[in-house]
């Protein structure tokens, strides 16, 4: 284990026992050395969400994640802030870039679901309230594509 990983497990020692300045403390100093370490990246994040920053988090798991796009801690984690505090559209965006870096799992499916479902629910009030849905531009021979909305 090298002196950066000492630094992290020790950062997470802090962060369970909820001494969140101490753990922020020790995080900033493995950044300071390697700023795009995706670990203590991930962990900053969440001790930064545990203080109320969430902003700050959710800059830190993006960081994390164009530093290691397949890092699934900071993947999941992202989506679980954005997902509690009711930045739905944001965490499907998030989960539509970042899905095909994330291996298979349950952990994985079980966010597919509720985030299809989310989509759904979005696109729906979108069109009940006259909003506009873009599909993007045509891929075929340049014909429109019909599409009718049950809702």
């Amino acid at each position: 284990m090298n002196n950066l990983q000492s630094y992290i497990l020790k950062a997470e020692e802090f962060f369970l026992k909820k001494n969140y300045r101490e753990a922020l403390d020790v995080l900033q100093e493995v950044l300071a050395k390697e700023p795009e370490n995706p670990e203590a990246l991930n962990d900053i994040a969440l001790v930064y969400a545990e203080m109320g920053n969430l902003e700050k988090a959710v800059e830190c798991l993006e960081l994390a994640l164009k530093n290691n796009p397949s890092f699934e801690k900071a993947f999941f984690n992202l989506l679980d802030i954005l997902i509690n505090h009711g930045h739905l559209d944001l965490a499907a965006e998030v989960y539509l870039k970042y899905k095909a870096y994330i291996n298979n799992s349950l952990e994985k499916e079980q966010y597919e679901k509720d985030l299809s479902y989310v989509i759904y629910e979005i696109l729906k009030i979108r069109l009940k309230t006259g909003g506009i849905l873009d599909l993007g531009n045509p891929k075929s021979d340049g014909q429109a594509v019909k599409l009718a909305f049950v809702c």
